[in-house]
């Protein structure tokens, strides 16, 4: 099993704009002590967060993320019960999300919110 030296805690906040108060990243290490808040000098925009986890992440780091990543499905055997285009598993759920809200700034999802079947 691989082991881990770091482990970085992602507060995702889910509201609109650029940046956003909401959005908070914690650094622990192996080494003991509390975790540490990654601060700027503004608060987060989602765009320097996805730029940390690709390019300053420490090496060997686990990433925990506070966010709502999945839909209810089991109740209705479906994402969207009735629309004959709901999509079958979740990859397929989060192809249309991405194809929907490709052009949305921010890495925010208000053309699915919008959309008339989802």
């Amino acid at each position: 099993m691989r082991e881990f030296r770091h482990f970085l805690a992602i507060d995702w906040s889910g509201a609109k704009g650029e940046r956003q108060k909401g959005i908070a990243l914690a650094l622990a290490d192996t080494t003991g002590g509390p975790p540490t808040l990654i601060r700027r000098e503004k608060p987060w925009s989602r765009e320097e967060v996805l730029h940390f986890l690709r390019d300053d992440l420490p090496p060997e780091t686990l990433v925990g993320m506070d966010l709502g990543i999945a839909l209810p499905y089991a109740d209705a055997g479906a994402y969207f019960p009735g629309w004959e285009a709901s999509p079958s598993d979740m990859q397929a759920l989060w192809e249309l999300v991405d194809r929907t809200c490709e052009d949305d700034p921010n890495l925010e999802c208000g053309s699915f919110l919008a959309h008339p079947q989802a």
